[in-house]
């Protein structure tokens, strides 16, 4: 998956402050799903960004696949400048009109053009697109960047030509809705001949053969009618406890002996984000954290009967003027979102339940997680801890 963070390696990165409380109302996170090179897809509706060598041929084309054929298209000529940058948007209004608008960016010379096709009937079966890229002018050069779907990234956001055909694929509740904008940047450099489609930028949406695409997860706060049956607990901010800093285990993680195995030693710092990683192995049934440079390490847990669909997660402060983030969460490459303890005090205990899930196999959770201010030598008093299991 392509929203990983790092979990080993460089230093934990300096963090800014955000002091605004985050992720405490119910709501669905987006998801942009990366799928295999040999995902097929039917595509239903295409737009494509060709001719930067400005043949004479018409640069933009919009409609149903395939393009190459007049009578599915709409087209309209556009001068390309070399360098230019141009701001891209291609979207679908969930009934029977296609439209892509090409924008010189800031710097670059010309005027827009805005380009609408007209459907037969509405599209259906959406939840999939592929971005194809064509850099074949071997003095040209064609990347695009800030390329999303209704503001969610499209993997990193970047692709670059590098010379050739690429072609990437990727499942989404974005296009799975019915209606969908997709942004982005189109960057030339050097220069183009002949050839109208020896270089180019399409976009394909419609249907992943075969595939089905998860539900989103679910992010409520509280913790009704969760069953925790393992979990990661982060711990002794203060660095003063001769408690472990890590424990890994199964609930309750306060007790000792065989619920957990933990680790100490690390020097928590302020205004750091800490990368962390969480997996389960179904194979060898081992629950492992990493944060920190420390991995830990459980077996034996024990899955009920229900299996497991959620997590919980609390982010606990209970000092005043500390807060504690938990950032960039992700279940098996699923954003889920941002968690804060809020500023601190007694009643700074903020849990919330991630239902919909499939955790009956394998998984990863990834985040960050950053302290702010000077915490007590307490080991409780601020922590965080998240759960798996099941939620009825």
């Amino acid at each position: 998956m392509f929203w990983k963070r790092k979990t080993t390696g460089p230093a934990p990165r300096r963090a800014s402050f955000r002091p605004t409380l985050e992720t405490l109302e119910a709501r669905e996170v987006p998801a942009v799903i990366e799928l295999g090179a040999a995902q097929a897809i039917d595509a239903t509706a295409a737009v494509r960004y060709k001719s930067f060598a400005n043949t004479g041929s018409r640069e933009i084309y919009v409609g149903k696949p395939d393009l190459g054929v007049g009578a599915n298209r709409s087209e309209v000529d556009f001068s390309w400048l070399k360098p230019g940058e141009y701001n891209i948007a291609f979207s679908y209004d969930g009934a029977t009109t296609l439209t892509t608008t090409v924008t010189p960016a800031p710097g670059t010379g010309g005027s827009s053009k805005n380009l609408l096709y007209t459907l037969a009937a509405p599209l259906t079966n959406l939840d999939a697109f592929e971005i194809i890229l064509a850099d074949r002018h071997g003095a040209g050069q064609v990347n695009v960047t800030n390329l999303q779907v209704d503001g969610v990234d499209v993997g990193t956001g970047t692709f670059n030509g590098n010379g050739q055909v690429q072609s990437w694929k990727f499942a989404a509740h974005e296009v799975a809705d019915g209606a969908f904008t997709f942004t982005g940047t189109i960057h030339l450099s050097g220069t183009f001949s002949g050839g109208d489609e020896k270089s180019k930028l399409e976009i394909k949406v419609g249907d992943a053969v075969g595939y089905n695409l998860p539900e989103l997860p679910v992010v409520t706060p509280g913790a009704d009618g969760f069953t925790g049956e393992g979990g990661v607990r982060f711990k002794s901010f203060g660095n003063g406890s001769t408690s472990g800093d890590v424990y890994v285990g199964r609930p309750d993680l306060g007790i000792g002996g065989a619920n957990r195995t933990e680790t100490g030693g690390i020097i928590w710092e302020t205004d750091l984000a800490y990368s962390f990683t969480i997996t389960y192995s179904q194979a060898t049934n081992t629950l492992t954290a990493t944060i920190a440079g420390k991995t830990v390490v459980y077996t034996g847990l024990t899955p009920g009967s229900d299996g497991w669909n959620a997590l919980r997660i609390d982010v606990v402060n209970r000092q005043e003027g500390n807060t504690v983030h938990l950032d960039n969460v992700e279940v098996n490459g699923v954003a889920v979102g941002n968690f804060y303890s809020g500023s601190g005090g007694n009643t700074d205990y903020q849990s919330w339940t991630v239902s919909n899930l499939n955790l009956n196999g394998d998984f990863t959770i990834t985040g960050e997680m950053t302290l702010h201010g000077a915490f007590s030598n307490s080991s409780e008093l601020s922590r965080v801890e998240i759960q798996v299991g099941h939620r009825s």
